[in-house]
């Protein structure tokens, strides 16, 4: 079998500096579409933000032509005196597309936007087999010394903290297949997942561009998540990174991977006769 994996940023929240002249025009209630270029910004009713507007973009299909799609959600006015700026929330499946993805700068120079940062940030790989399964292997292996959230596991008696396995569809006669492990930190700002994807896909998202992208119809995930800046921050400081940097190469497989590897790291590792690795190396090589 020939292992394959593609890896894709799966939640992406930008974080943009106040535009007051901008924000004055979109909060005239009476209006309810604006027009940028190429862009078309449609309200929403929200219960979070004060102003809430669906982004359209102009894309390229084959068989149609020119279109019209979704890129995300644009919203500002929180009663969170700690969410004051403007927020750009992509659609997941712009993420999987690398023109619309790609159309984060457009959007900047249309609106008269200035990034301020990454806000909230999901990587995800898909593998073409089951890494659930490798993953328990290595949690069950008295050869590797598990790490959760920077502390090392006593022994393979001592209770694993910070680590939920969740059920997922199971029958009577194998009550505990099909688990999926999550790896919170203190405050569940940022956590990982392993788990069928692909089965996930079929029972309820549906969301066939993500096997598209991928480009096997097996899909195994582990998903970083990361649920605000301050962490997010964290990895940038670890891989000598900036905000900038991390916005223009949020399409970049060999950045995504180093950010992904140092998320990951931070919630769980293994070491072996002193050595400190990745839980991805032996599950990958040694399996």
């Amino acid at each position: 079998m020939n292992y394959s994996f593609t890896i894709n940023v799966d939640r992406l929240e930008l974080t943009y500096e106040k535009n007051e002249s901008l924000q004055t025009m979109l909060s005239d209630n009476t209006i309810n579409e604006f027009e940028f270029d190429s862009l078309r910004l449609i309200r929403e009713n929200s219960r979070m933000y004060s102003h809430e507007f669906i982004v359209y973009g102009s894309d390229y299909d084959e068989k149609l032509g020119v279109i019209e799609r979704p890129l995300g959600h644009l919203h500002f006015g929180s009663p969170n005196p700690n969410r004051p700026y403007i927020y750009l929330v992509y659609d997941n499946a712009a993420l999987y597309s690398d023109y619309l993805l790609a159309s984060r700068f457009y959007v900047e120079e249309a609106l008269g936007l200035e990034f301020l940062r990454v806000s909230k940030c999901d990587v995800a790989v898909d593998f073409n087999f089951n890494v659930v399964n490798r993953f328990y292997r290595l949690f069950k292996n008295p050869d590797y010394d598990l790490i959760v959230n920077g502390e090392k596991v006593k022994d393979m008696k001592s209770v694993v903290r910070d680590v939920l396995h969740v059920a997922g569809d199971t029958t009577r006669h194998r009550p505990f297949a099909h688990h999926t492990p999550i790896i919170k930190n203190a405050d569940s700002s940022m956590l990982v997942r392993a788990y069928d994807k692909g089965k996930e896909i079929d029972a309820e998202s549906g969301k066939e561009y993500i096997r598209e992208k991928a480009g096997f119809k097996r899909l195994y995930r582990i998903e970083v998540s990361l649920g605000c800046h301050r962490v997010i921050k964290k990895v940038l400081e670890r891989l000598d990174l900036t905000e900038e940097n991390l916005y223009a190469l949020l399409q970049d497989e060999k950045t995504l991977i180093a950010f992904f590897r140092v998320a990951l790291n931070s919630l769980v590792r293994v070491s072996r006769k002193r050595k400190s690795m990745s839980v991805l190396e032996p599950m990958l090589f040694d399996a």
